[in-house]
């Protein structure tokens, strides 16, 4: 696990861990608020956080991120495989959506219809 950080650490300073840190606060708000549950905010917070690490560093960057963060599942306790092929898809539906030009950023969220569609 140290050899990853070290990794990531050659690229980034920690903005991508915070990016994402700070889109799951604001979808824990929508948690709190009762509009989703645990398992929504997790695949929300994929999709999101694949979509502003595209936006902020490239589309190559945020599909080996994804990468790189899934393959850690296998050595964390408690992750099992099948969230971790959930987590795949929810990175690789963002990925498609960013090719497609139809991808969504959580700052353009304005009403829970809009945040589950």
């Amino acid at each position: 696990m140290d050899f990853l950080k070290r990794i990531l650490d050659y690229f980034d300073d920690d903005s991508a861990k915070d990016m994402v840190n700070n889109i799951n606060d604001e979808l824990i708000k929508f948690q709190d608020e009762g509009l989703i549950n645990d398992e929504q905010r997790d695949a929300l917070r994929h999709y999101f956080g694949t979509v502003s690490l595209a936006d902020n560093y490239g589309g190559t960057v945020a599909w080996l991120a994804g990468i790189i963060h899934e393959s850690t599942d296998v050595i964390i306790p408690g992750e099992i495989g099948i969230q971790s092929q959930i987590d795949r898809m929810n990175n690789n539906i963002a990925l498609a959506h960013i090719e497609e030009g139809t991808s969504i950023k959580l700052e353009d969220i304005d009403s829970y219809d809009k945040l589950m569609n």
